[in-house]
């Protein structure tokens, strides 16, 4: 009998479900005619032990057949569902799945992330895209009408929709376009499809001025269409927190979102206010109203996608600009050119410049004779920009300047295509056109050009009978070679200058990021001066002393922003620090054996020892922890000591470490533990094993990391109290019986689970790295909710030392490696 190919699958499928979600299950038979008569089929769903209660049932029983519906999930836990063919002469073919299920609250809180909707739009930008979007589609009708009745009615009914979302989100913003506003962080979680869904909100501040009355204003513009994903809440209060603690309140008891919950985080730095927390929704209508909860996303995604991949221009824009300037209007004459890109650093200012996917589609389209056309093709080995080698010029040359684009050759075809499809209706060749411009600038292939001269300029060149006037430059029969100088057309006589050219272009600029900083030159380089590297251990102390005196006269305690932490990282994962700073609890001056603690005798060392007398610890440089002074509990929070680990009754110090006689005194390695370090760092202790190697490039990842932090998690959760009112874990893991318990347990005969998990703990127990090491070097601040509120998600620049041959912090007094300095807190009327 030949064994049947099964594939479970399940609605709604997601890797974690909230408690109380209904799903379905159906078994696909990829072999239907391998099914022996008189085979029957059965489902069982086998409940994790670790999290049923004592009276729950170890299995729960399914129905027969090959779909399983209506199923509800009342437990959390890692279940696994089993589908059995049972087979008329005894025996049995087996497929599981598994599923994990948690409340929806604690899935929240692992996917919610407050900094997602950072470079969102805010309701006024995104009222503007909307507008032009419309705009731009009003235009292909006109330049392209439909060319059938069905085409006639979906674009009225698409332009019906846009207009109603332009009226309902102006009806919420009526007033407040100027007024201060900030994105509030939130997503929801559906209880009956699992889906996440993150929220618009902007919180506005409507006080008077010199009032004692606070008052904020919530705008829900989810999406402003639909009753049920939108609304605007208002509450006053004596103070800020105040009044929007009770707008939350508000918020939660007239929301009509569908049965479910909400996360938030309601961060407004000026006034001092950080508030985070959940909410249950129960909005039982919605689903009767609205055929799908993303509905609100086809109502204008594809303009923010086209805002948000195409806004800023694309790398080597700059260069290309100004050398396709040169290389095509250069006169060989005594034409003076003079070339200058409206861009201030970096990048340039998007607001400035505002061409993004719309703008470009819109000019294709433009009325009066100003539409962008197909111009020449343009070819350099080098100066396209990455991606490209051969482009064509779809843009205008006005009688000031050029503007335009340069399109990868391999991709006009797909454009003429588009541009000239009858069978398109506006809004499907609106789309298609943003979708190619958009994987064309992500490969690479597409960059936007704006040169602007002046009409003397021109007039000057076309006297002097350039090689190329502007008329050739939009002829499509015409090819312009860069890597070729052009020839001189007109004789240059004795005491002329053959071509006097001036090209004013801002320093090189950075790549584009997807998920780290967006730095422009001038904030890098604002960075860059404010870093400082004492010489000695005492000028080190002494600029501790100046931190302390800006804290007090109102200072914050963190240096930088997390978009500078992130490019520092970016650009350079090393330390080029001077000092390396350790804080210590002051006990640990001494040896734990040390019973006679002679203080001109610290036997003590910088960290705990291991079962090979090795040393390792976690800490920061000098430069990025001389803000928080020094100050215990703003040191420990810039480098994200919880509280479970900070007593502020005991005694602190800090540990000034020359990190450069550390390093020639062969006591360790010191560096900053990004996943690619830490890897790098934990393969050459894994002594040649290939197969240790691989696990660990595996599970120092951050996809992976997510996986361990849920696993440990698990094995972690507090369960009762010792004698000593201690936490008892599900599973102490540091015994080996009852890691032994936990594997079998979680991941059952699943063995590359189970090793996947053996090398990730060991990298805990061995370097420290444990559950919420994030991997990207830096520490997660706690100054959101400290005594100098300070709202940012990290706090510094990670280190990470191990030492081989440890010192005693006597040895290391001797020659001056180190500088011991007793913390002290603020004054209170400073914090």
């Amino acid at each position: 009998m030949s064994r049947l190919t099964i594939r479970i699958e399940s609605f709604p499928k997601f890797a974690t479900l909230p408690v109380g979600t209904d799903v379905s299950f159906k078994a696909h038979i990829e072999n239907p005619e391998a099914i022996p008569e008189g085979t029957v089929f059965r489902w069982v769903c086998v409940n994790d032990p670790s999290t049923i209660p004592w009276y729950a049932p170890a299995r729960a029983i399914g129905p027969w057949g090959v779909e399983w519906n209506s199923a509800e999930w009342t437990i959390p836990g890692r279940h696994t569902i089993v589908f059995t063919a049972h087979f008329k002469d005894g025996t049995r073919q087996r497929v599981a799945m598994p599923q994990r299920v948690d409340h929806a609250a604690s899935i929240l809180k692992q996917t919610f992330d407050a900094s997602a909707n950072d470079h969102d739009p805010t309701p006024s930008q995104q009222l503007q895209h909307i507008k032009t979007y419309l705009e731009t589609l009003q235009h292909i009708a006109t330049e392209r009408p439909p060319i059938n009745q069905e085409q006639r009615e979906e674009h009225e009914e698409k332009v019906g929709q846009l207009t109603s979302y332009i009226h309902h989100l102006e009806d919420h913003m009526s007033g407040l376009h100027n007024l201060e506003g900030w994105a509030v962080d939130a997503m929801h979680i559906d209880k009956n499809t699992a889906t996440r869904t993150p929220l618009r909100l902007w919180l506005v501040n409507l006080s008077l001025p010199g009032s004692d009355e606070k008052l904020w204003r919530l705008v829900d513009w989810t999406n402003p269409v639909y009753r049920h994903t939108t609304g605007t809440y208002e509450n006053n209060g004596d103070t800020h927190e105040e009044a929007i603690q009770d707008l939350i309140r508000t918020w939660d008891w007239n929301n009509r979102y569908p049965e479910g919950h909400i996360q938030y985080q309601f961060s407004v730095p000026k006034y001092g206010v950080d508030l985070s927390g959940d909410f249950e929704t129960d909005g039982g209508s919605f689903w009767d109203e609205v055929s799908t909860w993303l509905d609100y996303a086809a109502l204008g995604a594809a303009a923010v996608a086209g805002v948000v991949t195409l806004l800023a221009p694309v790398p080597g824009s700059r260069v290309v600009s100004a050398a396709i300037w040169t290389s095509i209007f250069t006169s060989t004459g005594a034409a003076a050119i003079n070339i200058s890109q409206r861009h201030a650093e970096g990048f340039g200012n998007w607001k400035d410049d505002a061409f993004d996917g719309l703008s470009i589609v819109g000019n294709l389209f433009a009325a009066g004779g100003m539409a962008w056309k197909v111009g020449a093709t343009v070819t350099s080995a080098t100066k396209l920009g990455t991606g490209m080698q051969r482009a064509v010029l779809i843009g205008q040359v006005s009688t000031d300047g050029m503007q335009g684009i340069l399109l990868a050759a391999e991709h006009v075809s797909q454009y003429q295509s588009i541009m000239d499809d009858p069978r398109l209706s506006p809004d499907e060749r609106l789309q298609k056109l943003m979708e190619l411009l958009r994987s064309a600038a992500i490969a690479g292939a597409m960059t936007y050009i704006s040169v602007k001269g002046t009409t003397a300029d021109l007039d000057n060149l076309n006297n002097n009978r350039t090689l190329l006037n502007a008329s050739q430059v939009t002829d499509p029969e015409v090819q312009i070679d860069l890597d070729t100088p052009p020839a001189q057309s007109v004789p240059v006589e004795g005491g002329q200058t053959r071509a006097n050219i001036e090209a004013q272009t801002e320093p090189e600029s950075l790549p584009l990021r997807q998920d780290g900083a967006q730095m422009t030159a001038r904030q890098i380089r604002r960075a860059e001066n404010r870093f400082v590297n004492p010489d000695t251990l005492d000028e080190a102390a002494n600029l501790l002393e100046d931190a302390r005196t800006r804290l007090i006269d109102g200072g914050k305690p963190l240096k930088y922003s997390d978009d500078e932490l992130l490019d520092m990282l970016e650009r350079d994962p090393t330390i080029r620090d001077n000092y390396i700073v350790r804080l210590m609890n002051k006990s640990h001056v001494f040896d734990r054996n040390d019973t006679v603690r002679d203080p001109n005798n610290l036997t003590g060392k910088l960290g705990g020892t291991d079962d090979l007398g090795r040393v390792k610890y976690w800490s920061t440089t000098f430069d990025q922890i001389v803000d928080s002074d020094s100050d215990p509990d703003l040191i420990r929070r810039s480098v994200g000591m919880g509280d479970q680990y900070f007593d502020p009754n005991e005694k602190w110090v800090m540990v000034l470490i020359d990190r450069k006689k550390h390093e020639a005194a062969n006591i360790g390695t010191s560096i900053v533990p990004t996943y690619d370090n830490l890897t790098q760092f934990a393969l050459r202790q894994a002594g040649h094993d290939p197969a240790k190697e691989a696990l660990i490039r595996e599970v120092m990842t951050e996809r992976y990391s997510r996986e361990y932090l849920h696993f440990k998690n698990m094995a972690d959760k507090v369960v009762g109290k010792d004698a000593n009112n201690k936490d008892i874990p599900a599973y102490n893991l540091k015994v080996s019986k009852r890691l032994d318990d936990f594997l079998v347990t979680t991941f059952g005969d699943d063995i590359k689970g189970t090793e996947l998990f053996k090398a990730r703990f060991e990298i805990e127990n061995s370097y420290g790295a444990y559950k919420e090491y994030a991997g990207n070097g830096l520490t997660m601040s706690l100054h959101n909710r400290g005594p100098i509120p300070q709202s940012q998600n990290y706090g510094v620049k990670e280190t990470f030392t191990y030492e081989i041959s440890p010192k005693t912090l006597q040895d290391m007094l001797k020659v001056d490696m180190i500088k011991i300095i007793d913390l002290k807190s603020l004054p209170e009327k400073a914090k």
